[in-house]
């Protein structure tokens, strides 16, 4: 079978185009909710695994409460949440608003793979559960804890 080059370039950029206009969408879903909308800030939490997921520590520090921003600067952010593990996969759970607070609480359910070099550890697979804080300040949900 012939390589067609032109067909190929026409592939990938088709692909290209889906990838940017999905990602136009998810971004604009993840941004200016207005508070108590459930839909947002599961946008918002999803991003926010994401980038864990990706490694994206400086998107990750983007959506932190001011409060953890005050806390720890980025280069110390950085070395907290380093590559001990990886973030596998993870799905998100219920979701509780209280609207007095202005908070959340997040139900996320997820899977790491060690990364610590101790051959009895290295590739261990463990399923966690973590109940996230979300804060809504600056018109937008940002993670607490």
């Amino acid at each position: 079978m012939k390589f067609n080059k032109r067909i190929f370039q026409y592939l990938c950029l088709s692909i290209f185009f889906v990838f940017i206009s999905t990602s136009a969408v998810y971004a604009t879903s993840a941004k200016n909710p207005k508070f108590g909308e459930e839909d947002a800030l599961r946008a918002r939490v999803k991003l926010y695994w994401d980038k864990k997921i990706s490694s994206d520590y400086d998107g990750l520090y983007q959506l932190e409460a001011d409060v953890n921003k005050k806390r720890y600067k980025l280069p110390e952010y950085r070395k907290i949440y380093g590559d001990q593990a990886a973030i596998v996969e993870y799905s998100i759970g219920k979701i509780t608003i209280d609207s007095k607070k202005k908070e959340s609480a997040v139900s996320i359910n997820y899977e790491i793979e060690l990364k610590i070099p101790v051959p009895q550890l290295l590739g261990h697979k463990k399923k966690l559960t973590s109940d996230d804080i979300w804060l809504f300040e600056n018109d937008n949900w940002f993670h607490v804890k």
